[in-house]
């Protein structure tokens, strides 16, 4: 048994010889203490001492494999943590799908105060990274001619209004939050078949990490 256990510990790495053979290593030494003879007790040492060894070797191979993992991404290409506003996609506000978070300068000015600026593109940030913005509304604009700009921004905060509290679990009078909307101009309307409002939410003055979706701030 005792020659057993070591030759099989040398093949150790085909997993069962080298559970055999710890076995047959523990049953000789058992055995040898019954009385004086050796009955192979210095191969079963050895046996154990090789059988250790893989399992070392087992142990760092495995860990050496988590390291060389690859990090999580955003699906949208690099890994989040070594991505900077220069590095995430940009696109243009008619593009932003619900659950969307963005950063906009020119959307950021208007946080303090009404009024309205000409948008461009903006960054798409994954939402659990620090944001101004997330996307939680949009409406489709009926209709083939452009309505006007007043019909336009009619529509704009009826519709996001109304999908502001089933969005964020509370209503706008008393939330800390506040909204704002991307919709179309004449120009956009016929030369980039821009027909949607885009709503987006935020805390004004404030960056937030997730999604505020029921929140109930």
């Amino acid at each position: 048994m005792a020659g057993w256990a070591l030759g099989l510990a040398f093949v150790g790495c085909l997993g069962v010889s080298l559970v055999l053979s710890v076995v047959l290593a523990i049953i000789v030494l058992v055995e040898s203490q019954r009385d004086a003879q050796d009955r192979g007790r210095g191969m079963a040492i050895g046996a154990l001492v090789v059988d250790g060894l893989w399992l070392v070797g087992l142990a760092i191979s495995i860990a050496a494999g988590l390291a060389a993992s690859p990090s999580p991404t955003t699906g949208r290409g690099d890994p989040v943590e070594v991505r900077t506003d220069g590095d995430l996609p940009r696109e243009t506000p008619s593009k932003l799908r619900v659950g969307d978070c963005l950063n906009d300068e020119n959307l950021t000015r208007l946080a303090a105060g009404d009024g309205s600026v000409q948008a461009g593109l903006v960054t798409v940030v994954p939402c659990e990274r620090l944001h101004e913005f997330e996307t939680f509304q949009t409406v489709r604009i009926p209709g083939a001619d452009f309505p006007g700009r007043d019909e336009i921004r009619r529509q704009a905060f009826t519709g996001c209004g109304k999908a502001f509290k089933p969005f964020v679990g509370r209503a706008y009078g008393p939330s800390d939050l506040d909204f704002w909307v991307y919709y179309p101009t004449a120009d956009s309307w016929t030369t980039l078949s821009d027909h949607a409002i885009t709503c987006v939410i935020g805390q004004p003055g404030t960056k937030t990490a997730g999604s505020l979706r029921g929140s109930r701030r």
